[in-house]
């Protein structure tokens, strides 16, 4: 049924010969062998002819389904036998079909991508049956009415050849880069399967097996969902090449068992492996919670170490007291004299209160206790007194307050404000005077321009001092940081610079005139940068 590659070889020969040269070319092998079916004449002939001049070797091999299998193919042109879940490279091969190398081709030499492929059509229901060069992405309904068949006609439409292809049940299923054969049957050429009997053991299928597999056993595990036994006996190297249910005296459909049974344990293998990947992430962020609260506790334990230390430290140093001074021993000793005073009042008050009640009882020691009570009131007398000098003595040796260093400027401040008060009082005065017309406005007048006078002296004495006081914090940290000093009288030069520039620019935009003394300023003013600029630099190399 399929002559795809049959075709591409006859027809297109020179071209495949040119992508194998590309592939050696890549992998530099030993050998390049070309395997053909010998049922295949007229391929081999192109073939042949095509690889005249060249170290390509064309290699007949026997027409035995499924010969054109890769692992049989390499088995038969090599003896080399790839392992089970092994792939060709393993063993040092590498097998590409023929429509690759004519695409590889294409794509190096012609610079056309894979974008079409040769497809065969046939089938009984076909009228123009025949190998067609079809774009990939063509849908095959479209595809068949071109050739000629008509969509109520179709009985079945097998993509692929009749042992490994798959029914399509949707005419809008397009042509892509696998679709080899298009097989449209009639009723008596692909008669519908007979119904599927139970296995009766007959071990044909195991014979009929290209890959030495035991697919009775794979198709057991299959029907009872045990996937686990079914990659064990290698499921994985089944070719679905059909053989087995093509021999299967009971039409069981085995392939399609085993094709159940690779989805479901490609489906539980990917499931496993996001599980795996969630619990790698749980575990690597568990580790690293585990990490961070094991540093979190290595520094709360070295700060307890260093707390201890230092603790340890304070103890072990002598404690520097300071040495007892007058007042202090002066205040001890007023707090003795002050509970002296407390305890002999009290005890003084007790005495009173026991009198005054032997008075009322008529009891006879009342001389006794009126004698305690004259005494305890001369002693609390006596410690009131004591506690009384000793807090005044206390008081007067008492250190005044450190002075609070006053601001050199306040002064003149000071002045400099009441000065102004004055003049605005004096102007108000003037001004009511001249409201009600009084007759000493003259006086007043010259009151304020005396007050005026003096205010705007006074705070020109204290806008000079505070320019002093400027100048001497900038001469200090000038002798404290050269550099600093050097860069503050650039970023001063820099400012008058701006100053002087916008001044003679806003002359020049309204026109004023006499431009020439702002032009000496800013050119006086660009000199003092300079130098400014120089001297910064002269300090940073003295201070590099």
């Amino acid at each position: 049924y399929i002559t795809a590659d049959d075709r591409l070889m006859r027809e297109r020969a020179d071209e495949i010969v040119q992508g194998l040269q590309i592939i050696g070319h890549l992998i530099t092998p030993d050998e390049i062998l070309i395997g053909i079916e010998d049922n295949k004449p007229h391929a081999i002939e192109a073939m042949n002819r095509a690889t005249q001049e060249t170290d390509i070797e064309v290699v007949v091999v026997p027409t035995k389904y499924p010969s054109g299998g890769e692992k049989q193919l390499i088995r038969m042109l090599t003896g080399k036998e790839v392992r089970s879940g092994g792939i060709p490279a393993d063993v040092g091969v590498v097998c590409h079909n023929t429509g690759t190398a004519y695409a590889i081709k294409r794509a190096i030499m012609d610079g056309e991508p894979l974008i079409s492929r040769i497809t065969t059509l046939t089938g009984d229901y076909v009228a123009d049956k025949g190998n067609y060069e079809v774009l990939l992405g063509t849908p095959v309904g479209w595809l068949l009415q071109q050739a000629g068949v008509k969509a109520t006609d179709l009985h079945r439409l097998i993509m692929g050849g009749p042992m490994m292809g798959f029914a399509v049940h949707n005419m809008a299923v397009p042509v892509v880069k696998t679709t080899n054969c298009l097989l449209v049957p009639t009723l008596e050429e692909f008669p519908d399967p007979a119904a599927e009997q139970p296995c009766i053991r007959c071990g044909t299928c195991a014979q009929a097996c290209p890959v030495n597999l035991l697919p009775q056993q794979l198709y057991w595990f299959a029907k009872t969902k045990e996937f686990d036994k079914a990659a064990h006996f290698n499921l994985a190297d089944c070719i679905e090449c059909g053989a087995c249910s093509y021999v299967c005296p009971s039409n069981i459909p085995l392939v399609q068992y085993y094709r159940f049974a690779k989805g479901e344990i490609r489906t539980q293998q990917q499931e496993q492996a996001k599980a795996d990947h969630a619990r790698q992430r749980f575990e690597a962020r568990q580790a690293r919670l585990a990490r961070e609260e094991e540093e979190k506790e290595r520094k709360r334990q070295e700060r307890a170490k260093a707390a201890a230390a230092k603790q340890a430290q304070k103890k072990a140093a002598p404690a520097e007291k300071p040495a007892p001074t007058a007042a202090i021993t002066g205040g001890d000793d007023l707090a003795k004299l002050q509970t002296a005073a407390a305890s002999t009042m009290k005890r003084y008050k007790e005495a009173q209160k026991a009198l005054a009640t032997a008075e009322k009882n008529g009891t006879d020691n009342l001389e006794a206790l009126q004698k305690k009570v004259a005494q305890l009131k001369e002693k609390a007398d006596q410690a009131k007194a004591a506690f009384t000098s000793a807090k005044s003595a206390q008081a007067e040796d008492a250190a005044p307050p450190a002075a609070t260093k006053e601001d050199p400027l306040a002064a003149l401040k000071q002045a400099s404000a009441d000065d102004f008060a004055a003049y605005k009082a004096a102007e108000q005065a003037l001004q009511e005077a001249q409201a009600n017309n009084g007759a000493d406005t003259q006086a007043l007048q010259q009151r304020v321009i005396e007050l005026k006078a003096k205010s705007d002296a006074s705070k020109a004495a204290m806008k000079a001092a505070r320019a002093r006081q400027k100048e001497e914090i900038q001469q200090q940290n000038a002798a404290s940081d050269p550099v600093k000093a050097a860069k503050m009288e650039v970023a001063k030069q820099q400012v008058l610079l701006k100053k002087a520039t916008k001044a003679l620019q806003a002359a020049k935009d309204s026109d004023a005139g006499a431009t020439d003394a702002l032009q000496e300023n800013v050119s006086a003013a660009e000199q003092a940068l300079q130098a400014a600029e120089h001297a910064l630099k002269k300090v940073e190399e003295e201070h590099a």
